[in-house]
Protein backbone atom coordinates (compact mmCIF):
# COMPACT_ATOMS: atom_id res chain seq x y z
CA UNK A 1 0.00 0.00 0.00
CA UNK A 2 2.76 2.14 0.11
CA UNK A 3 3.31 4.55 -2.57
CA UNK A 4 6.64 3.28 -4.26
CA UNK A 5 6.54 1.63 -7.72
CA UNK A 6 5.79 -1.89 -6.79
CA UNK A 7 8.08 -5.01 -7.21
CA UNK A 8 8.87 -7.14 -9.82
CA UNK A 9 5.82 -9.57 -10.27
CA UNK A 10 7.69 -11.95 -12.64
CA UNK A 11 9.97 -13.31 -10.44
CA UNK A 12 7.31 -14.79 -8.32
CA UNK A 13 5.56 -15.50 -11.22
CA UNK A 14 8.45 -17.69 -12.36
CA UNK A 15 8.32 -19.91 -9.34
CA UNK A 16 4.66 -20.03 -10.14
CA UNK A 17 3.62 -18.34 -6.75
CA UNK A 18 0.23 -16.78 -6.02
CA UNK A 19 0.40 -13.12 -6.54
CA UNK A 20 -1.31 -10.16 -4.48
CA UNK A 21 -0.05 -6.71 -5.36
CA UNK A 22 -1.29 -3.35 -4.16
CA UNK A 23 -2.10 -0.25 -6.04
CA UNK A 24 0.91 0.91 -6.81
CA UNK A 25 2.82 -1.20 -9.76
CA UNK A 26 4.39 2.08 -11.76
CA UNK A 27 7.73 0.33 -12.14
CA UNK A 28 5.96 -2.86 -13.35
CA UNK A 29 3.18 -1.56 -15.19
CA UNK A 30 3.44 -4.05 -17.88
CA UNK A 31 3.97 -6.95 -16.54
CA UNK A 32 1.54 -6.32 -14.02
CA UNK A 33 -0.88 -5.94 -16.78
CA UNK A 34 0.24 -8.88 -18.37
CA UNK A 35 -0.51 -11.26 -15.66
CA UNK A 36 -3.72 -9.67 -14.86
CA UNK A 37 -4.89 -9.48 -18.01
CA UNK A 38 -4.28 -13.75 -17.90
CA UNK A 39 -6.02 -14.39 -14.30
CA UNK A 40 -2.69 -14.62 -12.76
CA UNK A 41 -2.49 -11.87 -10.18
CA UNK A 42 -4.70 -10.05 -7.83
CA UNK A 43 -4.44 -6.44 -7.19
CA UNK A 44 -5.90 -5.14 -3.91
CA UNK A 45 -6.50 -1.32 -3.37
CA UNK A 46 -6.79 -0.95 0.08
CA UNK A 47 -6.11 -2.49 3.38
CA UNK A 48 -9.20 -4.20 3.42
CA UNK A 49 -9.11 -6.05 -0.20
CA UNK A 50 -5.46 -6.96 0.77
CA UNK A 51 -6.77 -8.93 3.37
CA UNK A 52 -9.58 -10.47 2.15
CA UNK A 53 -7.41 -11.89 -0.71
CA UNK A 54 -5.32 -12.88 1.52
CA UNK A 55 -7.44 -14.69 3.73
CA UNK A 56 -8.98 -16.35 0.70
CA UNK A 57 -5.45 -17.29 -0.73
CA UNK A 58 -3.96 -18.96 2.39
CA UNK A 59 -7.12 -19.84 3.55
CA UNK A 60 -8.32 -22.96 1.27
CA UNK A 61 -6.23 -24.36 -1.32
CA UNK A 62 -8.84 -23.70 -4.21
CA UNK A 63 -8.22 -20.15 -4.92
CA UNK A 64 -4.92 -19.79 -4.48
CA UNK A 65 -4.26 -22.94 -6.93
CA UNK A 66 -6.50 -21.80 -8.97
CA UNK A 67 -4.27 -18.41 -8.80
CA UNK A 68 -1.03 -20.50 -9.52
CA UNK A 69 -1.86 -22.33 -12.09
CA UNK A 70 -2.91 -19.18 -13.87
CA UNK A 71 0.31 -17.72 -13.01
CA UNK A 72 2.82 -20.74 -14.35
CA UNK A 73 0.33 -20.62 -17.26
CA UNK A 74 1.00 -16.96 -17.64
CA UNK A 75 4.71 -17.49 -16.96
CA UNK A 76 5.05 -20.31 -20.08
CA UNK A 77 3.31 -18.34 -22.45
CA UNK A 78 5.48 -14.87 -21.72
CA UNK A 79 6.76 -13.50 -25.14
CA UNK A 80 10.48 -13.94 -25.78
CA UNK A 81 11.74 -10.39 -25.01
CA UNK A 82 15.15 -11.77 -25.59
CA UNK A 83 15.24 -12.29 -29.18
CA UNK A 84 13.22 -8.71 -29.78
CA UNK A 85 16.16 -6.99 -27.66
CA UNK A 86 19.03 -9.01 -30.06
CA UNK A 87 16.95 -7.79 -32.83
CA UNK A 88 16.87 -4.16 -32.03
CA UNK A 89 20.61 -4.09 -30.81
CA UNK A 90 21.43 -5.71 -33.94
CA UNK A 91 19.43 -3.36 -35.89
CA UNK A 92 21.12 -0.57 -34.05
CA UNK A 93 24.85 -1.87 -35.02
CA UNK A 94 23.58 -2.18 -38.67
CA UNK A 95 22.71 1.56 -38.46
CA UNK A 96 25.98 2.64 -36.87
CA UNK A 97 28.13 0.52 -39.24
CA UNK A 98 26.58 2.72 -42.33
CA UNK A 99 26.74 6.05 -40.51
CA UNK A 100 30.62 5.55 -39.92
CA UNK A 101 31.26 3.83 -43.78
CA UNK A 102 29.52 6.75 -44.86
Amino acid sequence: MVKHGGHNVIEAAARGKAIIVGPHTDNFKDEVEYLRSRGALEIAENEQELASKWAAVSGGDSARHRLEAATIAAYRNLPNRVEEYIELVAEAIDLHHTKTAQ
